[in-house]
Order: structure tokens, then C-alpha cells, then sequence
């Protein structure tokens, strides 16, 4: 419910949890499908919210003009993002972006089959929602930002990486990456 109010791909939590709640009572409507349904609760009270405050229950939705995003179909923000690159607009972001969008996406493919199935089902739509909302500008605008938070990704990458020296180097590459972005944002730009 919290996730659903606070953050736009939360309401998405209802799809692993209605897998979970179908695994657990075979399908039998019990009093614990309340809890799955306070997921999208959380939704419908921060629109509330907004209708009181705003005038405009949708205005999340709304706002996304501001950030020059629209609907497109996931290929299409990626093919943008290819075309960006190779017209060198914004391209250390999208190069950036594109490639945390693409270790996201091999990670969830690789996860298919290894993961629980609920697990893979909050990862593709943690990919999906944001790659359907370009930006104009960039197309995969965030999309590091909103991969981080996919933790099954960290699961498969666990299962991958195996050996000590593996291990050090992705500690080092992320560690590395971290002082990186870090110096980035400290000097103003924008990073995810």
C-alpha cells in the first residue's frame, strides 16, 4: 500500500503478490486477498490526495509533460536511445542510460526460470513501465535509477558471479562506478 502511494510502479506490486496469493491457496478467495488488495489502495488514496490538493487526481499523470514523456512501446524508447546515440545527442547520458537499461534487461532474461516466478514479474514490470515513458530528449531518462531498486537483478547477478575473483571485480567496477558518478553529480550533472 505504501509502495502504491509513494512511488508510480508500486501499484505494480499487486502482480507478484497476486502470483504469491494464487501459489498459497491454490486460486481459493480467502480473507488474506485483502492484503492484495491494499496495494492498489495505496494508488487510489494518493489520488485522493491529489483531488483535494490539486483539483486533479491524475496529476502525476499529467505532469509527465513537463518532463517531455509519452507513451511508446518499450522497443520503440530503445530503438530512440540507438538513434540518439548515433546522432551524439546527449551521448554520454544515453550511452550511460542504454547500458544500465541493457544490464537490467539481460539480468531479468537470465533470471527466467532461476528466480520465482513472482520475482520475475516485479522485474519485468520495473523495466517495462519506465522504457513505455520516454523522454523526448532522452529516452531512457532514470532508467539507472529505476533498474536499482529491481532486487531480483542482484539475485542473478549473485548466482553469476561465483568465484572470489569475480566477485572483487564486480566490488571494484561498482565501487569504481559509485566514485564516478558521484564526482559527476557532486559538479551538477545530472546523473540517472
Amino acid at each position: 500500500l505504501l509502495a502504491a502511494a509513494t512511488r508510480n510502479v508500486g501499484v505494480f506490486l499487486a502482480l507478484p503478490a497476486l502470483w504469491e496469493y494464487r501459489q498459497a491457496t491454490g486460486g481459493k478467495i480467502s480473507k488474506e486477498l485483502f492484503f492484495v488488495a491494499a496495494i492498489p489502495l495505496g494508488l487510489l488514496f494518493f489520488m485522493a490526495y491529489l483531488k483535494v490538493k490539486l483539483g486533479n487526481p491524475l496529476a502525476f499523470w499529467t505532469a509527465q509533460h513537463f518532463w517531455e514523456r509519452d507513451f511508446a512501446w518499450p522497443w520503440e524508447s530503445l530503438a530512440q536511445a540507438a538513434r540518439h546515440l548515433w546522432e551524439r545527442r546527449s551521448f554520454s547520458n544515453t550511452l550511460v542510460d542504454l547500458f544500465f537499461t541493457s544490464l537490467a534487461v539481460v539480468l531479468f532474461l537470465l533470471s527466467l526460470g532461476k528466480e520465482r516466478p513472482s520475482y520475475c514479474l516485479f522485474t519485468l514490470a520495473g523495466i517495462l513501465v519506465p522504457l513505455s515513458s520516454p523522454a523526448s530528449s532522452m529516452p531512457l531518462l532514470s532508467m539507472p535509477r529505476f533498474t536499482m531498486v529491481l532486487f531480483p537483478i542482484y539475485l542473478t547477478m549473485a548466482r553469476l558471479v561465483k568465484s572470489e575473483e569475480a566477485h572483487l571485480f564486480v566490488l571494484a567496477t561498482s565501487a569504481a562506478l559509485l566514485f564516478f558518478f558521484h564526482m559527476l553529480f557532486a559538479h551538477g550533472c545530472w546523473v540517472a
